[in-house]
């Protein structure tokens, strides 16, 4: 799970995690028809409930349970505001998509119907051979991209046949357009 992370002037440290949707839901009434810009209590009581480290909820300066109130319930994709959820959906797609695990991850999930945590739990020699399923089952394959290997018009300029066209005898008037071309680089008539 995401952690989040905030030191503040005075030396105050605070991890603490994103609100589940549930639990959004819990405060997003009380927060919306709150007849404050920054409802005390409410922050008070998220930054019990998303805390992983940091001062006492006792003894915590009221800004900063204030500061986290503003970041889980402001521009929370929950809300189902399209200014909300684009940005976050487009993040988790590239965190994915440049993935080649999760990506696998999610494939064996959706095609055999494993839980995403159970999957987490696999070795090697089980996740590949699930995956290896779940490719059976889609009737394709799932490779993973060779980030070493040329793209596909580099790999066909190295390609001696390649070579042999590009490296072809020009027309006599392809010489007389680089003659002139040449030239005018070169600051010539």
């Amino acid at each position: 799970m995401p952690q989040f992370y905030a030191k503040w002037r005075d030396g105050f440290e605070v991890i603490w995690r994103n609100l589940t949707w549930s639990e959004y839901k819990q405060f997003q009434f009380r927060f919306d028809n709150s007849p404050f810009i920054e409802p005390v209590s409410l922050a008070l009581e998220i930054y019990k409930l998303v805390l992983i480290e940091g001062p006492d909820p006792a003894f915590v300066p009221a800004g900063i349970p204030a500061y986290i109130l503003k970041h889980q319930m402001l521009s929370n994709p929950f809300s189902g505001r399209f200014e909300d959820i684009a940005p976050a959906l487009e993040l988790s797609r590239r965190a994915i998509s440049g993935n080649y695990l999760e990506a696998a991850k999610a494939l064996i999930a959706s095609t055999l119907h494993y839980k995403v945590e159970e999957i987490e739990q696999w070795d090697p020699n089980r996740f590949f051979l699930r995956l290896a399923q779940a490719e059976v089952a889609l009737g394709r394959t799932f490779d993973p991209v060779d980030p070493n290997k040329k793209k596909r018009g580099q790999a066909a300029k190295d390609d001696p046949e390649v070579q042999k066209i590009l490296k072809k005898e020009l027309t006599p008037s392809q010489k007389i357009a680089l003659n002139r071309t040449q030239r005018e680089r070169v600051g010539g008539a």
